[in-house]
């Protein structure tokens, strides 16, 4: 088994989502109430949620709209930050501020107080065929067409995402998280959504210069990111596809050279020439954002714990633009430059959240069931990121609740298999714990 770096206290987290826990944090009564759970059910670190996927604060900010603008459910210039953090430190329990990052709207309503209204440059573009020619098109993400034909399913949960890329949209992020540790006494920082939305982004005219100056190509005309990847039309799904070969990961999610029209499997994507060239301009610009992140708020509070929550699915993390593992780490993945390495970030971290977001707990579980690979297990992915971190920050597997419904003790199970594979749990979210007063059970699966 890989190196497990610990932490002291052991971290027994758990997530205060904005908006799924309205009813229960939209009062300083009800922040005390769960507050006082929490610390009897053995937490000891609260994550809240600050700045929601849609971009909107729940705390004050000079550079963040506040969510009563766009949203009814917490009243107007609510503090849910400030009121966390005194009850919290009341208790003896560290708060983390946890904002959502590169999203900043929605792609079913664009209100005026959303980033990516307020900076339509600063939208992520997608990559799609035009429904209507068949011919690559981009489109900032409030403009996408109906029947935009994608590489993969766009699946983000209506949430639009900024361009991590692009220097205006880190510098505003940059001063976000700085405004947070010069105003809050925050325990740490556990930044969500540090990420692209898939690889339909990023085409802006931003990321074609940026590309075309790092590989030396001109990348002229609209159909510069066919050099990326090609799209294949309606009809051709029976076309070449890369076979899945075995590989370092314990399962077949590595693939034959995706060269010559070879379609990467579970896609519409055949990487073009500049595919893995692309790929690590993405990871490297979200690494970029980690290590300024890191230096701004320590030049504020040294003593700050910064962290970061990621899905434990590395061998496919690359879609998403992010390498969150060690630099001494090899993805294993053959249409990844070698360079790809230098874009990981793990060093940069005091602590990393890692999704291990399967109902099966063990890999035993996951075999019955024929996941393609072991690390579609709760023990599985576990192993995995840890082995991917390479003990350069602790990591801390994190549970989706919502996955275990009706059966406490697979929860259970999948709390001790955290706690025993990883540095600590984190649990998504006070909602499930509190919607199926699990209070109890919490409390005994964290003694």
């Amino acid at each position: 088994m890989a190196e497990i770096r610990t932490m002291h206290p052991e971290p027994k987290m758990i997530w205060f989502d904005q908006s799924a826990n309205a009813g229960r944090l939209s009062t300083p009564e009800g922040v005390a109430r769960m507050v006082e759970r929490c610390a009897e059910a053995g937490i000891t670190d609260l994550l809240v949620n600050v700045r929601s996927p849609d971009g909107l604060a729940l705390y004050r900010s000079r550079l963040v709209p506040h969510r009563s603008l766009v949203h009814a459910d917490y009243p107007a210039d609510y503090d849910l930050l400030a009121l966390v953090l005194e009850e919290g430190h009341r208790r003896g329990l560290r708060v983390h501020a946890a904002p959502d990052v590169f999203s900043g709207g929605r792609w079913s309503y664009h209100h005026p107080a959303y980033a990516a209204s307020r900076h339509p440059d600063w939208q992520s573009v997608v990559y799609g065929l035009d429904p209507a020619s068949l011919r690559p098109a981009c489109f900032p993400y409030t403009k996408v067409p109906k029947g935009l034909v994608t590489a993969v399913p766009i699946n983000n949960e209506g949430v639009g995402f900024l361009n991590p890329g692009h220097p205006e949209v880190q510098e505003h992020l940059l001063a976000v998280l700085e405004e947070l540790a010069r105003e809050y006494p925050v325990d740490g920082f556990c930044l969500d959504r540090g990420r692209y939305d898939g690889l339909h982004v990023d085409f802006s005219e931003h990321t074609r210069r940026a590309l075309a100056e790092r590989t030396g190509e001109p990348l002229a005309g609209d159909d510069w990111p066919e050099r990326v990847y090609r799209i294949l039309r309606p009809g051709e799904e029976e076309g070449p596809a890369a076979a899945p070969a075995p590989d370092r990961h314990g399962g077949v999610t590595g693939y034959a050279a995706a060269e010559g029209g070879t379609v990467i499997p579970g896609t519409r994507c055949a990487p073009g020439p500049l595919f893995g060239a692309w790929l690590e301009y993405r990871a490297a610009a979200v690494r970029s954002f980690f290590v300024a992140a890191r230096q701004r708020v320590k030049a504020v509070r040294p003593d700050v714990l910064f962290g970061d929550y990621t899905g434990s699915w590395y061998p496919l993390y690359y879609q998403v633009g992010v390498n969150w593992a060690s630099r001494r780490y090899d993805p294993g993945l053959p249409f990844l430059p070698p360079t790809y390495q230098e874009t990981g970030y793990a060093e940069q971290l005091d602590y990393l959240c890692s999704g291990c977001y399967y109902p099966e707990v063990t890999v035993a579980e996951a075999r019955a069931k024929g996941a393609p690979a072991d690390w579609y297990s709760v023990e599985g992915a576990a192993d995995l990121a840890v082995g991917a971190v390479m003990g350069d920050t602790p990591l801390i597997g994190s549970l989706f609740l919502q996955q275990y419904e009706g059966d406490v003790a697979q929860y259970q199970k999948a709390v001790a298999a955290c706690r025993t594979r990883t540095a600590g749990v984190m649990l998504f979210d006070l909602c499930y714990v509190d919607g199926y007063d699990w209070w109890e059970a919490t409390r005994a699966a964290l003694r």
